[in-house]
């Protein structure tokens, strides 16, 4: 798919001029908006959605890869069971993407569908579930969404302290790299969207702002220190990382990042 006339400054410009091409196309739409932590995937999502719905009178779905996560017991049991680095939410094989993938083909069918919440705070899936669709424009947001496997030679060498003293063997991020191609199938986009940020650095001190909102909406919760949350997301450097390399060469769209969130430039093929 290719998008047009983008020089936009800020989200809300660029939500308005994506909504009003995507608006143009026919039939059920997926396009799917990828972005490391603190990127503003969501937020932006939340934009596209408003500007197609109010604009353009679309029916509008969103669905984010956070969301189905598997309940903190079943990370339990692949921690045991596989590796312990498991335990942690975030990486490909701590999802449901058979969930996923149903819900997706229901919305693709014309139904209404019931979709987990996770809750971040309890680092678990929440009770309620929400409603979503009927929808005609299906908006996917996740951190790793439309990432490809790396090569067994990537594979090869830790890329961070984490992985050379939890995974020196490399089975935990052999077995991630395979559950990433299974989720190809799961990346049905019409058109990828990649929020590309300027450096991983950058993304640690976003996702640290992150945690410390999160802290303030949900007062009395156990919220993660700044090393906890570094640790945290050595998790997701592999993958991250390697879609700062790769993904720009065939994202529809890519929104180059500032250090404040803001847009350098814009790339579209």
């Amino acid at each position: 798919m290719t998008f047009t006339d983008l020089n936009a400054s800020n989200y809300l410009e660029l939500a308005k001029s994506l909504a009003q091409q995507i608006a143009g196309l026919d039939g059920f739409q997926v396009i799917g908006i990828a972005g490391a932590q603190g990127t503003g995937k969501t937020t932006f999502a939340g934009r596209l959605s408003s500007e197609l719905v109010s604009t353009h009178a679309e029916s509008v779905a969103v669905l984010s890869l956070d969301d189905f996560y598997l309940p903190r017991h079943e990370r339990l049991i692949l921690a045991e069971q596989v590796h312990p680095l498991l335990s942690t939410r975030g990486v490909p094989g701590t999802h449901d993407a058979r969930l996923m993938a149903s819900v997706i083909e229901r919305l693709r069918s014309g139904e209404s569908v019931e979709a987990p919440v996770f809750d971040k705070a309890i680092d678990d899936r929440a009770a309620q579930s929400q409603s979503i669709g009927p929808a005609r424009i299906l908006l996917v947001e996740g951190w790793c969404w439309g990432a490809r496997p790396e090569s067994q030679a990537r594979l090869s060498e830790p890329v961070n302290f984490l992985e050379a003293t939890q995974d020196h063997d490399g089975g935990w991020r052999a077995w991630v790299n395979e559950k990433l191609a299974d989720y190809q199938a799961l990346f049905t986009n019409d058109a990828l969207l990649y929020l590309r940020a300027p450096s991983f650095d950058a993304i640690l001190e976003w996702r640290w702002q992150q945690e410390q909102e999160l802290a303030e909406s949900h007062s009395g919760d156990q919220i993660m220190t700044r090393d906890e949350v570094a640790e945290f997301i050595a998790r997701y450097e592999r993958i991250t990382t390697w879609m700062l390399q790769e993904v720009p060469d065939r994202a529809d769209v890519t929104v180059i990042l500032d250090t404040v969130h803001g847009i350098d430039h814009i790339v579209s093929r």
